[in-house]
């Protein structure tokens, strides 16, 4: 591994070679600049989760592979689309404390027993 490389950088310049791909081909199909599959390989850069997901999906690889986790390339668990409102969602209790994160699940939970209720 190149020195400062990220473990990232390193799997995503070996997909994208492996497909015998250039930067501005795969920026083309991830709908991103050439420059920044460049900043995701040589600075540092990291990608949003959208995509990163992208990314895998492209490659068939996991994300767990893509960020260092794992050293299998296939994930062993289903993948799910989300809607924009439920990846909103997600974003924003991610973006949340534990405290926060447990008041938003209590919420949630009357909200749904509520709902029960009424139907």
């Amino acid at each position: 591994m190149e020195k400062n490389r990220s473990v990232f950088a390193e799997r995503l310049i070996a997909l994208r070679k492996e497909k015998r791909l250039t930067q501005q081909e795969l920026g083309n199909l991830l709908k991103v600049t050439r420059s920044t599959i460049a900043g995701y390989e040589k600075e540092g850069r990291e990608p949003e989760y959208m995509i990163l997901i992208a990314i895998s999906k492209f490659f068939h690889v996991s994300t767990d592979y893509l960020l260092g986790c794992s050293n299998n390339r296939n994930s062993n668990t289903r993948t799910i689309s989300l809607s924009k409102q439920q990846y909103y969602l997600l974003r924003l209790f991610n973006f949340l404390n534990n405290f926060n994160r447990g008041v938003l699940l209590e919420r949630a939970t009357y909200l749904l027993e509520k709902q029960q209720k009424i139907n």
